[in-house]
């Protein structure tokens, strides 16, 4: 038998084909093989090695490849995912939506809440009007309580013969007390509130949102919201050969054309079923010998692949190995048996049932929630006071470091991990979109979407419109003060968030630490709580007690030095828009722990 293979190698596509040609055998050869059957020599399993794809096929002991061929197709670019239902996020109703709209700002917003407080108001007034005559009923009755009898038979009797104990006063001021108090089954029920109202109705959003943008998948479906295909797709497939050229002789071939002249795809599918054991009071040592070989039996029958993990990608988990089935347009598992993850040698083992397209999906969350972040102007250079602003975000196993200038954001340093998927983006300036997608596509996904918190337990979601409102006053600020992230960010409620900042000019300023600052939707103010005090404690810093401040860009022109304030004025729109737009695709503000 004699074996052909071809090769086609390109930068976005890799193609190997391997076939057995089986040679012409003369009439005499077949009759004498069929008298001498023991000249016969045992098939052996054939396994296939494609180098350029780094990929290895072993085919089932009773699988001979006769008249077929074997096609590796490595594809760079992954055209299947966006066909799977799970791709896209799902919307939000529009009740839900228009709750936290994007466009809305923070004035917008405060506005809409204050007319619905007064409405409340207005609803509440009658309610309000029954309490307050409760109120004043209890008032009056504990301004001229009823007499006691017990006091009454007492100044009517000549002579007291036995003196009263503090116990018996006690008992006696209770028991006055009951009859002026009514129980708490007459008092009217607690009327919440307008700003009660409202935060426990933007608390159950929230919590129905996260619900409602969680994707819900079959059992063995790859959710692609959760998971994202890395490394390019890889096919494994069978050909039929096409009729092969017959030498005549005299310089006379004769092939047979089929047609159409397309390729025609062997079917494989062999289904596989975990073998049961037997219970525990019958596993004898011969049963326990016999359910392995029919498990090894079972196994056999299944096409064995091994790969490569691909080097331009990271793997801070063992990926999932999927395989797409067209009929569904989904990733699956079902397939997929026997997996076997070699950390040291970044391979993966499986075994499959059936052939057709494959991929290798990563979690996305792998660094989430992140430990800490930073942002702070860059070092100038070039007689420039200040060049940029550097954003530093520290994830479980992982520090990124991204330097913004203008409207250019490059990924300046990286630890943690070997940087050679990073070899073509280390250090290069490029549009926010573009080093998001490179990024993401190498594996290092610092981007979370909004339904990350459906997915990632224990992160911090804040007020959706005063954390953008935030970010946007943080970028205009980005150039003449420090952000960082605090420990009592996680700690707090849904609409209230806790960072650090130091203005970085001034005498002054120099010689302070880093202050506590509490963002509310109505309020921005410093407050006396440190990054190491035992409890949080939400007063303001005891000379700004009777000042208010909308927000923190207020805040600043009203604290800030006169060299701050001429950095303020001079940032650039490009230099603000992008540190605003990378705040909001790191989110590090509410996806910190």
């Amino acid at each position: 038998m004699k074996i052909t293979r071809y090769v086609c190698v390109t930068n976005k596509a890799v193609c190997c084909v391997w076939a057995p040609i089986t040679l012409p055998i003369g009439l005499k050869r077949q009759i004498v093989d069929r008298e001498r059957p023991s000249l016969f020599v045992p098939r052996k399993t054939i396994e296939v090695e494609f180098e350029e794809m780094k990929l290895t096929i072993k085919m089932p002991s009773n699988f001979d490849c006769h008249q077929m061929a074997i096609r590796g197709l490595w594809l760079a670019y992954d055209h299947h995912s966006v066909e799977a239902d799970s791709y896209r996020m799902p919307s939000l109703p529009d009740y839900l939506f228009d709750l936290w709209n994007p466009s809305l700002d923070l004035l917008e917003y405060s506005a809409r809440e204050h007319a619905e407080k007064l409405r409340l108001r207005e609803e509440q007034a009658e309610e309000r009007r029954l309490r307050l005559e409760e109120k004043k009923a209890i008032l009056g009755r504990m301004e001229y309580p009823p007499v006691s009898p017990r006091r009454d038979k007492r100044k009517k009797g000549k002579k007291q013969t036995k003196g009263h104990s503090a116990k018996d006063y006690e008992l006696e001021f209770e028991a006055t007390l009951a009859t002026m108090l009514p129980s708490k089954s007459e008092l009217l029920p607690y009327l919440p509130t307008p700003s009660e109202i409202i935060r426990e109705a933007e608390e159950r959003a929230m919590s129905e949102s996260k619900k409602v943008l969680f994707t819900r998948c079959e059992k063995t479906e790859i959710n692609l919201r959760k998971y994202r295909i890395l490394g390019g797709v890889f096919c494994v497939d069978l050909l039929y050969q096409p009729p092969q050229p017959k030498d005549l002789g005299k310089d006379t071939y004769l092939t047979t054309l089929e047609l159409p002249k397309e390729p025609k795809f062997v079917p494989f599918l062999r289904s596989y079923e975990t073998p049961q054991p037997a219970p525990d009071s019958e596993r004898t040592p011969e049963i326990i010998e016999a359910e392995m070989k029919a498990l090894e039996l079972a196994m056999d029958a299944l096409i064995l692949l091994t790969l490569k993990l691909p080097e331009t990608v990271f793997w801070f988990e063992p990926p999932v190995v999927a395989h797409w089935l067209p009929e569904k347009k989904m990733w699956s598992t079902k397939y997929v048996h026997d997996v076997k993850f070699n950390e040291e040698k970044q391979t993966i083992a499986f075994r499959v049932g059936r052939l057709g397209v494959h991929g290798l999906a990563a979690y996305k969350f792998a660094n989430l929630p992140f430990q800490s972040w930073e942002l702070k102007p860059e070092t100038g250079k070039s007689g420039r006071l200040h060049a940029g602003v550097v954003l530093t975000v520290t994830a479980a196993t992982i520090q990124a470091e991204f330097v913004i200038r203008e409207d250019r954001v490059c990924l300046n340093s990286f630890t943690g991990a070997a940087s050679i998927p990073l070899k073509e983006t280390l250090g290069k300036y490029l549009e926010l979109e573009c080093l998001i997608e490179q990024l993401q596509q190498n594996g290092l996904d610092l981007f979370p979407e909004r339904d990350a918190a459906s997915y990632v337990k224990g992160l911090p979601i804040k007020h959706p419109i005063t954390e953008k409102h935030l970010r946007e006053c943080m970028a205009l600020l980005s150039t003449s003060y420090v952000f960082s992230w605090s420990r009592w960010n996680a700690t707090r409620s849904f609409r209230e968030i806790v960072l650090q900042f130091k203005e970085i000019h001034g005498c002054v300023a120099k010689e302070r630490t880093n202050l506590m600052l509490l963002v509310t939707p109505s309020r921005t103010m410093r407050i006396r709580c440190t990054e190491m005090s035992p409890e949080f404690s939400d007063l303001p810093l005891e000379d700004e007690d009777t000042k208010f401040y909308a927000d923190l860009y207020q805040l600043t022109l009203n604290t800030a030095g006169i060299k701050t304030r001429l950095l303020i004025d001079q940032i650039s729109y490009k230099l603000a828009s992008t540190v605003a737009r990378l705040l909001e695709c790191t989110n590090v503000i509410s996806m910190s722990s």
